[in-house]
């Protein structure tokens, strides 16, 4: 019923759209940061790898082509909806519904080399991602890596006071980051500052050799990324059933040919050990 419920509670849709928008995200994420495992990951024969809220499995079989076969891939996602067919997916590559949040299943416990997660800002509630932590945590062997991926988007639009586009010349991408703006302000202070703190977070919770990194997206990939954020916003409305939003965005979308964008994600990417 809980996981029934978190997954009811998902903002985003989960449809054929949103599995193309997933894909394309995470196509844009590699580009940026150059790579799917951090290069502090080794990876050796007969590993075990897990990608959590692995939504269209694109991760797994993106790195599928990176490893030996003999390196075990498996996805665990609240939903399958946007898993592909078991047919098409490679020999070593499972995929399974798991609410990362409940109790961790006996035969996943210390079962991992690495555990990857990325993007999971609309899913942490109360800007607390410890629960996250220890679950993921608990999924590794002694030795193994933790590595999350996330945006940090909302952590920045939260810390402007005004719209970075002139309202002059893009009005409907200004009236865009406006509603940004204005929702972020209706949240408490500082929820969202978990992302940029996230390195810290990993070390209280006792995981060792911590990097964090923060990645730029290049000028060139700036309109890209922006109607990717359009796309999320409009499924969001979807969900919503907002007309108005819809119509934000379809408008501030208009004026992308003319220079708007809104290049705010800023992959972070935060690693850590698990202690032997």
């Amino acid at each position: 019923m809980a996981a029934q419920q978190q997954d009811n509670e998902y903002v985003l849709r989960r449809d054929y759209a949103a599995s193309a928008r997933l894909n394309l995200q995470h196509y844009q994420m590699k580009e940026t940061i150059g790579y799917l495992l951090h290069p502090d990951i080794r990876v050796s024969e007969g590993m075990r790898i897990a990608d959590i809220a692995c939504g269209t499995g694109m991760w797994l079989l993106d790195l599928s082509s990176e490893v030996p076969e003999s390196v075990t891939l498996e996805g665990f996602d609240i939903s399958d909806d946007q898993f592909p067919h078991m047919s098409y997916l490679p020999k070593n590559i499972k995929l399974k519904t798991l609410d990362a949040t409940g109790p961790v299943p006996e035969e996943l416990v210390g079962r991992y080399d690495v555990v990857h997660v990325a993007l999971l800002t609309l899913v942490v509630k109360d800007g607390e991602p410890g629960v996250w932590i220890r679950n993921l945590m608990s999924m590794l062997e002694q030795g193994g890596y933790l590595q999350w991926q996330e945006g940090n988007m909302p952590a920045h639009i939260a810390r402007q006071t005004a719209s970075p586009s002139s309202p002059t010349d893009f009005p409907h991408m200004h009236a865009f980051e406006q509603y940004h703006l204005n929702t972020l302000s209706m949240q408490p202070p500082g929820i969202n500052d978990w992302i940029t703190e996230l390195g810290e977070r990993f070390e209280k919770h006792g995981l060792k050799d911590v990097k964090q990194l923060t990645y730029e997206v290049p000028r060139k990939y700036w309109r890209a990324w922006t109607e990717t954020l359009l796309l999320i916003v409009e499924e969001f409305a979807d969900r919503l059933d907002n007309a108005g939003l819809r119509e934000v965005v379809k408008r501030a979308g208009a004026e992308l040919k003319k220079g708007a964008v809104r290049p705010n994600l800023m992959p972070i990417i935060v690693i850590g050990r698990k202690g032997v």
